[in-house]
């Protein structure tokens, strides 16, 4: 992980502009307002940045935004909730909600997943 502090940002008037670079061989950009009432959980929605996809198609990635409110300072901690890692020598498919990702064999990176944000929270029984 890394961990920067902010000291222009201002809250409800900046933005936070997120590039999550080289992620299963493409980079990834997002948003995040920072805002002085914020839930303490809440999901941004990262959006592959490849060139030869339309923009409607391209693929979208959940992460989640965790903020703790300290002595002086707003902590914004953003980070995938499952990191999956494939020993298996199989290809393996997660699917939860109507979210479907493949895991080949050969992938010995972790693959981040998160279930959708509605469903995030909820109690399973």
């Amino acid at each position: 992980g890394h961990s920067s502090q902010i000291h222009t940002a201002i809250m409800d008037f900046s933005t936070l502009e997120l590039k999550l670079l080289g992620y299963l061989q493409q980079d990834w950009e997002s948003k995040y307002s920072l805002c002085s009432d914020y839930d303490e959980i809440s999901f941004i929605k990262f959006c592959s940045l490849g060139a030869d996809e339309e923009t409607e198609a391209r693929p979208e990635l959940d992460i989640a935004v965790h903020v703790k409110k300290e002595e002086g300072q707003v902590v914004v901690a953003i980070h995938s909730p499952y990191w999956m890692v494939n020993k298996t020598g199989r290809l393996l498919q997660y699917k939860a909600d109507d979210i479907h990702r493949k895991h080949a064999k050969d992938y010995d990176m972790p693959l981040l997943f998160s279930f959708k944000p509605r469903n995030f929270l909820q109690n399973n029984k």
